[in-house]
């Protein structure tokens, strides 16, 4: 269940999840600089309240982390003339950048998972192109995947990763050692990409006004 959660120390309050799957309280704040508390489904709001009044000084240093980081990257755009990055190039888009991203990203994945699951020996149901949240691809126990057409803004060897882990979990749908085997096998710089993105959250999900 997700609600707002009113604080002094917070104007304007921040999002409250109770969560069935937390085991702690555990606070977010995302690249606009919102914050969610994600609880325990019978946690109090009193304790709830309680903890992010405690973790105001730290909620606000975030923030202001993300307020860097957001100029840093607004920066990146301005250095490159109002060109978008595309697979590890700054290229001119001519219109919004979502659609041209949601086409290229459909035709690089159907691509590299054609072939990758062809070495695998094995088949995917379908693939389609969202704006996922919380990661940029997923593979489902019937072999249908999905990818962020945000990857796109990724440099060519990260993106051939995230087809590559995503392809692999139709071998392992887990992330065991044996899973990281099969992504090696396709994928040999697979630890640095990894890093890449995660490292480059906020890069993937910005977009310039």
């Amino acid at each position: 269940m997700r609600t707002k959660l009113a604080s002094d120390s917070l104007p304007g309050g921040i999002a409250l999840i109770f969560s069935s799957r937390a085991k702690r309280l555990k606070i977010t704040v995302d690249l606009m600089m919102e914050v969610t508390l994600t609880v325990p489904s019978r946690c109090p709001r009193e304790k709830a309240a309680a903890f992010a009044a405690e973790h105001s000084t730290w909620i606000e240093s975030r923030r202001e982390k993300q307020r860097e980081r957001l100029r840093q990257i607004e920066d990146q755009y301005k250095a490159h003339d109002k060109k978008s990055p595309f697979l590890g190039e700054w290229i001119a888009i001519e219109g919004a950048s979502e659609p041209f991203y949601r086409t290229r990203a459909k035709d690089f994945f159907t691509a590299e998972c054609a072939a990758l699951a062809k070495r695998f020996d094995r088949v995917f149901r379908t693939i389609s192109i969202r704006d996922q949240i919380s990661r940029y691809g997923s593979c489902s126990a019937k072999g249908a995947l999905s990818f962020s057409f945000r990857i796109m803004k990724a440099p060519l060897f990260a993106a051939r990763y995230l087809a590559a882990h995503e392809c692999a979990h139709l071998v392992h749908l887990n992330h065991s050692a044996a899973f990281w085997s099969c992504v090696e096998s396709v994928c040999a710089e697979y630890r640095s990409a990894d890093r890449w993105i995660r490292q480059n959250s906020a890069f993937l999900r910005f977009d310039p006004q």
